[in-house]
């Protein structure tokens, strides 16, 4: 097992390589680099995720779907509660208090975590982020958007106009009737599906060859933010899931989705609420970036699940 990890995570930074050395040497300049990132969000994950819903109805996948989605509940339930409450003896400006507690407890789960429960689990890999994705997707836009704007209202409309979480509700639909794509439906969802890994990995490289990194390195808060998405998150749920006896792919993979980078829709949000951008901006880069270094260590404790 360890060796097939060493060649997965091997391919993965090579395909972050290759990005990096795309963008420096500007063969994807931001005009690329932009279409690029909606083909891969409105077309490529969607679909890939969708072609998930084609595997065999079993007793054990709705189980696991079941647990994914009370552990994740439970997850930004708690880390919100707990997050909020050391966040306000740092002695932080009330914004960027609030940043940080957006940027501590919403992981990347579309653009990072799709691809890597794909590529490590497969199938049980998607459907456990299927789950994972609707529930953070309710929290950010419900809690999440309160604390960035102050606006207490949620809007469905918010989720409904991601078309993630719209192929997300899909798939769940589709897994539980009993239909089923045509074969030849299911090949050519499978091979658009195909670029999500490829793609995904190489805008990654290319979020790091852009950035800044004096900024980046010298953002003391961004590294409080980095620890608790990258280190603390992750090695608490471990010890709770070791604790509990929960076992399996769905375990596993909630494991490695709570231990990726933060959300870049912080940024997004943080821009059109003018709450602190730029640390938004510095956090999520430097969360990516030390990803790098954590990702096959929080992999190797999930394969122990």
């Amino acid at each position: 097992m360890f060796v097939e990890l060493l060649e997965i995570f091997g391919k993965i930074f090579l395909m972050i390589g290759y990005g990096y050395l795309l963008y420096k040497k500007k063969v994807i300049q931001e005009p690329m680099k932009a279409c690029l990132t909606t083909l891969l969000m409105k077309v490529v994950v969607p679909i890939s995720i969708l072609s998930a819903a084609n595997h065999e109805f079993s007793r054990q996948k709705a189980e696991g779907m079941l647990f994914s989605a009370v552990a994740i509940t439970l997850y930004y339930v708690i880390s919100l509660v707990l997050v909020s409450a050391l966040s306000g003896r740092l002695g932080l400006e009330e914004r960027k208090r609030k940043a940080l507690i957006n940027l501590a407890v919403f992981a990347n789960v579309g653009f990072i975590g799709f691809p890597l429960a794909e590529e490590l689990f497969g199938a049980d890999g998607t459907m456990g982020t299927v789950i994972y994705n609707m529930i953070y997707q309710l929290f950010f836009f419900s809690y999440g958007v309160y604390l960035y704007s102050g606006r207490k209202e949620f809007h469905l409309s918010d989720m409904l106009k991601n078309v993630v979480t719209l192929a997300c509700l899909g798939t769940v639909i589709l897994f539980l009737s009993p239909f089923r794509f045509p074969a030849f439906v299911q090949s050519a969802m499978s091979s658009v599906g195909g670029m999500m890994v490829p793609v995904s990995m190489i805008l990654i490289g290319c979020e790091i060859a852009k950035a800044d990194f004096r900024k980046v390195i010298t953002d003391r808060w961004g590294y409080l933010v980095s620890f608790f998405r990258l280190v603390a998150a992750p090695l608490v749920i471990f010890l709770i899931l070791k604790a509990v006896g929960a076992k399996g792919p769905y375990a596993a993979n909630f494991l490695v989705i709570s231990g990726l980078p933060s959300a870049s829709l912080n940024v997004i949000m943080a821009q059109e609420h003018r709450c602190e951008p730029e640390f938004a901006a510095s956090a999520v880069t430097q969360s990516m970036v030390w990803m790098v270094a954590t990702a096959p260590v929080v992999v190797m404790l999930a394969q122990r699940l």
